[in-house]
């Protein structure tokens, strides 16, 4: 087995890519020298590496473009941001009765003050 890793050719990314484009493709595989790192750093490395490319082809500007003509694919990865859950701890004294009687809107309205203020302890 080959330790070096597979190149993609440019063919197989499907539509041709700008000739800036090619030429940091280009250039990233003259540069690139692999070399044996962490779990932790090669995310880090690939994090810093996806901004920069984000940043080249356009950023902020070009993913509101793209979010605007493709609102269900990106709301699905900006779901991917929001926290699997939320532990909303409401401080108010209130009984299981209460409770069972509180509408909708004010028990929201009691969550986000809870999210608002800081935590007191007694």
């Amino acid at each position: 087995m080959d330790d070096k890793p597979s190149i993609v050719t440019l063919e197989e990314y499907g539509a041709p890519l700008s000739t800036v484009a090619q030429d940091l493709v280009q250039y990233a595989h003259r540069v690139s020298k692999p070399r044996m790192m962490s779990v932790q750093d090669h995310k880090k490395q690939i994090t810093s590496q996806f901004k920069e490319v984000f940043h080249l082809i356009g950023g902020i500007p070009r993913l509101a473009l793209w979010a605007d003509a493709n609102p269900s694919a990106f709301y699905a990865l900006y779901s991917k941001l929001i926290p699997a859950s939320l532990k909303v701890e409401i401080t108010d004294d209130l009984s299981n009765e209460a409770l069972e009687h509180i509408s909708t809107a004010e028990l929201k309205r009691k969550a986000l003050e809870g999210i608002n203020e800081p935590h007191q302890t007694h």
